[in-house]
């Protein structure tokens, strides 16, 4: 009996993988688990994601599978939908209860910071305006990584405006690649130190008039 589980739940993933959508609701009718999971842990939504079938998506969640879910790389199906730039299937996964294009997966990446590495128009829209991406949440997370260590003062200010920044790697090594930095992408993303300091400047806008740097 289990074996005949795992084939239906292979061919479900499979179905979902492909954009087959009555075949997938039929492995469904047949006892396949909406949250099965397959090769690196992912279910079927981030299969769908991944290839854009925004079919796939809308029944998965109406059937009840878990859009933050993640796979063994931490990636949430939003994360793929970003990366891959399927703008309706993204916007279909931010617009359920708890989403959040915040969450990062082992890389130190969030669908955020995917989304914007896109270079697609509408997938960093749907991604920057989630209610998840405020400038206040986004720096108030700061205070939960404990990385005291990292931190710009802005000696231009009194007193010094200080920010920590989220830490987006586990070792140095890993954010610059082989290449010395030739396949550092983090600078496409929104960093808390970017949004602190152009707040700031913003509300001291006019002691730089005539002003050059």
């Amino acid at each position: 009996m289990a074996s005949q589980v795992d084939a239906v739940e292979r061919e479900f993933l499979l179905c979902a993988r492909y954009g087959e959508l009555e075949e997938m609701l039929e492995e469904l009718a047949k006892g396949a688990d909406v949250m099965a999971r397959g090769d690196g842990g992912n279910t079927a939504l981030h299969m769908a994601c991944a290839n854009g079938h925004e079919e796939i998506v809308a029944a998965l969640l109406e059937k009840g599978a878990e859009p933050s879910a993640t796979n063994d790389c931490g990636n949430t199906p939003a994360h793929y939908a970003a990366q891959q730039r399927h703008a309706p299937c993204l916007k279909l996964i931010v617009a359920r209860e708890g989403a959040d294009v915040l969450r990062q997966n082992e890389f130190g990446r969030s669908a955020l910071t995917d989304a914007i590495a896109s270079g697609d128009g509408a997938v960093a829209t749907i991604a920057l305006e989630h209610d998840s991406a405020t400038e206040e949440k986004i720096i108030a997370g700061l205070a939960a990584t404990g990385l005291d260590h990292v931190t710009h003062a802005f000696a231009f200010a009194e007193p010094p405006v200080r920010v920590r920044e989220l830490q987006i790697s586990k070792a140095v090594d890993e954010t610059l690649g082989d290449g010395g930095g030739a396949s550092d992408r983090t600078g496409l993303g929104i960093w808390a130190a970017s949004l602190a300091l152009g707040r700031w400047l913003a509300e001291k806008r006019g002691a730089f008039d005539g002003q050059r740097v």
